[in-house]
């Protein structure tokens, strides 16, 4: 789970949809999920309804509240919750 601000001290946020809110990366919070925009282009064909659909993540269902720019990249993932 990444960090509630982690979007916003790498100094981006969702083109589509909303970045974290505080609290939702403490325990017991809602499980929410931010998509690359790759991800969402190849998985689901950048499906504009995308937001608050529910994905299974480690056999844990998040619902999706954005997509990242094209130009912003998470190496190591195509998904943040």
């Amino acid at each position: 789970m990444a960090e509630a601000n982690l979007l916003r001290i790498l100094g981006t946020q969702p083109v589509i949809g909303r970045d974290f809110r505080p609290g939702e990366d403490q325990p017991g919070a809602p499980a929410n999920v931010i998509l690359s925009d790759k991800f969402w282009r190849n998985r689901f064909g950048a499906d504009a309804q995308i937001l608050g659909r529910k994905l299974i993540l480690n056999g844990i269902a998040h619902t999706v509240i954005g997509v990242l720019p094209a130009t912003f990249h998470l190496p190591w993932a195509d998904a943040t919750c």
